[in-house]
């Protein structure tokens, strides 16, 4: 009997989607949220920023940020909210260019030298002259 594709990438992911459940309230990731849920909100002025550091920290790191985004509308209602997304989300996407621009160049130009349609890329200059 075989199985289409059609019908093993749902369950895939389904099941995928049940295995991260079960790790998170496994490992206790749920109770650490809820702690620092806490401990953000009992900063009180300075909440929205230290969550917007750690927002930032987080997608620089490549963290999924939409669980993040809901936490801080949760955590800081609507408005306070996108305004602290928003800045966040913008710092670590200049955070991840940085990185990408000045510390990963070669790995980058290694990555896309393997694309087909990487050629007009890789005629950008490495030294821009100011």
């Amino acid at each position: 009997m075989r199985i289409s594709k059609g019908v093993l990438k749902p369950v895939v992911i389904v099941a995928l989607a049940i295995m991260f459940i079960a790790a998170i309230r496994y490992l206790g990731f749920d109770a650490r949220l809820l702690q620092l849920k806490q401990w953000i909100l009992s900063l009180g002025f300075w909440g929205p920023f230290v969550f917007a550091i750690v927002y930032t920290v987080s997608v620089t790191a490549l963290v999924p940020g939409s669980a993040m985004t809901i936490a801080a509308g949760a955590l800081f209602g609507t408005l306070k909210g996108v305004i602290t997304v928003s800045f966040a989300s913008t710092l670590g996407a200049a955070f991840s260019f940085i990185i990408s621009r000045h510390l990963a160049r070669g790995t980058v130009e290694r990555w896309l030298g393997k694309t087909r349609n990487s050629n007009n890329l890789m005629i950008l200059p490495k030294n821009r002259e100011r």
